[in-house]
């Protein structure tokens, strides 16, 4: 009976440190950091334990190895031998030579069975669960044999870099750093499994990609910038602004690369009651100018400590290639975000039906191919319009229609002027079932 009892405190003794090494190895450092603030003592011991982890896990394994090797030898000393003299006083056949080593293959095999079983498996499964609130149960033990190891720890890790240094071995860091994919894999595994929903991967996502972009990527073209002379009248200016209905217009001398001031709409108010007063270029605010390289993240910041909603966007050659606002920035995050001044017809791309769009011309190639997942030479053209010109070969007539494919894309013209093409019909094409794949 005392054989039994020693035996079971032994497995109790190498389970504790299991336990131990699998809660360390699976407690998550972000939930740890959060229980910082907080000032339980069993919380400050297992900070303590975590940050000291390489040294206690040094600690835990030999215990572990200690705990098994003292299990072995007995269950060799007290239950092998005695079932070996047991079995040979049946007078069997075969010699004893080989009946003590099946009688030990056999206790072996049925030992590591339940050692697996039990003490690995099952265990682990219970304690990855919460390994938090494992950790806090067993800290005051856990501290106590970090302090008494601690000399022998220092000795392993002593002649451990001796040996290292011996044998030049080149250690590198253990702590991987997360990388994005790590992340958007997180993020995918999330979404599969209700935790994070699909608009939360979407800016997820799109946050990852917005400082891969510049803001020439997603400005207003200068051709379908709204802007005013300096020279307009009042009359002329308030057609501008009731046609367009934006509360900010680039004011311009002379031709539009000379961008001079910002108006803001709101700046007209005071001319409700007398508006003889009314001198433009004493309402414009100053331009903020950002070059079209500039990534996105840069230009939020620049538009952010400025108070400004619109930005100047500024070619190599210094003159204007289009304007930015700080509503065309967060929509790469959030998606494209509609007033109650919105019309339908604004809407770059509009779904018709399933697989069949109507798609503005001017659309950045870059964001048509992540809405319609399909990969645009995005480094020979810059929008829908200018790919189609090049495949067709020339700008198509008014009035006429045009058909062309690319990929696993039908394009058809829809309006074209005499410069761009801009609309158009597109259909994807299921790979799968490619039948009638005219646009009627």
């Amino acid at each position: 009976m005392g054989n039994l009892v020693i035996l079971i405190i032994l497995i109790v003794i190498n389970i504790f440190f299991k336990v131990s090494e699998i809660s360390i190895l699976s407690t998550n450092e972000n939930k740890i950091r959060q229980l910082v603030n907080k000032d339980e003592n069993k919380i400050k011991r297992i900070i303590n334990l975590f940050n000291n982890s390489t040294n206690i896990l040094i600690s835990i394994r030999v215990g572990i190895y200690i705990s098994s090797f003292l299990i072995s030898i007995f269950l060799f000393n007290y239950f092998i031998n005695p079932l070996i003299i047991n079995f040979q006083t049946f007078n069997l056949t075969i010699s004893n030579q080989l009946l003590k080593v099946i009688i030990v293959i056999v206790v072996l095999i049925i030992f590591s069975y339940i050692s697996i079983v039990f003490g690995e498996l099952i265990l682990k499964q219970v304690v990855i669960k919460r390994p938090e609130k494992m950790l806090k149960h067993i800290s005051i033990p856990l501290s106590f044999i970090t302090i008494l190891t601690k000399p022998f720890v220092y000795f392993i890790n002593v002649s451990t870099n001796i040996i290292v240094k011996l044998f030049k071995i080149d250690l590198v860091d253990s702590k991987d750093n997360i990388t994005e994919e790590e992340i958007r894999t997180l993020v995918d595994v999330g979404e599969e499994k209700g935790a994070i929903n699909t608009s939360e991967k979407y800016m997820i996502n799109n946050i990852f990609e917005f400082n891969d972009k510049t803001v020439g990527d997603i400005m207003t073209h200068r051709t379908e910038m709204v802007s005013l002379d300096i020279n307009s009248d009042l009359k002329e200016l308030m057609e501008i602004i009731n046609e367009n209905q934006y509360s900010r217009y680039p004011v311009y001398k002379d031709q539009l690369d000379n961008v001079i001031g910002i108006l803001n709409v709101k700046d007209l108010l005071y001319l409700i009651e007398d508006n003889s007063k009314f001198k433009l270029e004493k309402l414009i605010r100053k331009a903020v100018y950002i070059p079209e390289i500039k990534n996105l993240s840069d230009a939020f910041f620049e538009l952010q400590n400025s108070n400004t909603h619109i930005a100047i966007v500024i070619d190599e050659y210094g003159g204007t290639a289009g304007i930015v606002t700080i509503e065309d920035l967060l929509e790469e995050i959030v998606g494209n975000i509609f007033d109650e001044y919105d019309h339908e017809e604004d809407k770059e791309v509009k779904e018709i039906s399933k697989n069949l769009y109507e798609v503005s011309g001017l659309i950045s190639l870059y964001e048509l191919g992540r809405l319609l997942n399909v990969e645009f030479p995005t480094d020979e053209h810059e929008t829908l319009s200018g790919l189609l010109i090049n495949l067709i070969g020339n700008i198509p007539q008014k009035g006429q229609v045009v058909e062309v494919e690319f990929n696993n894309l039908i394009i058809k013209t829809l309006k074209v002027t005499d410069k761009i093409i801009e609309k158009v019909i597109i259909k994807v094409i299921d790979k799968d079932n490619e039948i009638d794949d005219k646009i009627e």
